[in-house]
């Protein structure tokens, strides 16, 4: 297992000082993909998030359902509609949007309806995949690993940068094993996903695992109890996007470091508002604080 500490003090002076010289481009372009009708706040927290965390721009792609909301929520993000007249995916707008962004980010909120299934056809197509091979990274959460899931398609496929983020419920569809299963041995079943598909993996539980292609494996213990909240996911997904565009793509630092201080962030945050009490836009706000502490 290797040592996360070690990891943050090598990298600290890049995670807590901004270039003195940048823009908004330097620090990449992320595209997230999530939301559905009565799901905006998944879209809504991974992009605040990632805001938090230090990406420079965001484009969220969805359904006209969620425009005006996010748009007047978080109007620091840029909104596409991504809906034809029939209610499915407009792959066009889908292409046009994944060439503008450095990072992909899919799946929070997403549901599983048709629109959503289109959108995973659409990103395995061969013009989309193509595309996605030129990504500096690519984040798959939620829905569209179960759907990933239920189609038997290797997330590995799209890019050698993706990374994916479940929960053991959706590594249980990933994998074919149980839940018991997979608690008893958490790191192995992340190891090995993650060595057959080479991608990261980054297995949420009480110890969240990150396992990288490379081999190395982090346990990842600084979260408290407090995080077990509806959209603490999501959160995770910003924090990843943001990280990485701070350490400049830097995957084998960048995502253990951000699964660190989302759990850092949300002890914070349970400090502050109760153990019961913490929503996950409380994670986001903390996060500052919690680069701030390294």
């Amino acid at each position: 297992m290797n040592d996360i500490l070690s990891l943050i003090d090598e990298k600290k002076e890049m995670l807590k000082y901004r270039d003195s010289g940048a823009n908004k481009g330097t620090y990449r372009k992320l595209l997230v993909i999530a939301g559905s009708s009565g799901m905006a706040g998944a879209a809504y927290l991974c992009s605040l998030a990632a805001f938090r965390t230090g990406i420079g721009m965001v484009k969220i792609l969805g359904p006209e359902c969620n425009r005006s909301i996010l748009q007047t929520k978080l109007p620091e993000a840029m909104y596409s509609v991504c809906e034809n007249v029939n209610g499915m995916p407009d792959k066009d707008v889908l292409t046009e949007s994944i060439d503008w962004a450095d990072y992909i980010l899919i799946g929070p909120g997403l549901s599983k309806n048709n629109y959503a299934k289109g959108l995973i056809r659409h990103m395995y197509s061969a013009s989309v995949k193509e595309l996605l091979s030129k990504k500096e990274l690519i984040i798959i959460d939620a829905d569209a690993l179960n759907i990933i899931a239920e189609e038997e398609r290797d997330p590995g496929a799209l890019s050698r940068y993706t990374v994916i983020t479940p929960h053991v419920g959706e590594m249980s569809r990933l994998t074919g094993l149980s839940i018991s299963e997979i608690k008893k041995n958490v790191e192995a079943t992340a190891a090995e996903y993650s060595k057959k598909h080479g991608i990261t993996v980054v297995l949420k539980d009480a110890v969240s695992i990150v396992a990288e292609s490379s081999g190395d494996i982090y346990g990842i213990t600084s979260g408290c109890s407090a995080m077990a909240k509806a959209g603490s996911g999501d959160v995770l997904c910003g924090f990843i996007a943001g990280t990485s565009a701070v350490l400049k793509g830097d995957l084998s630092a960048s995502i253990p470091i951000a699964v660190f201080l989302h759990g850092k962030a949300g002890s914070i945050a349970a400090e502050e508002n109760g153990c019961h009490s913490i929503l996950a836009s409380d994670i986001a706000d903390a996060a500052g604080e919690a680069i701030n502490s390294i």
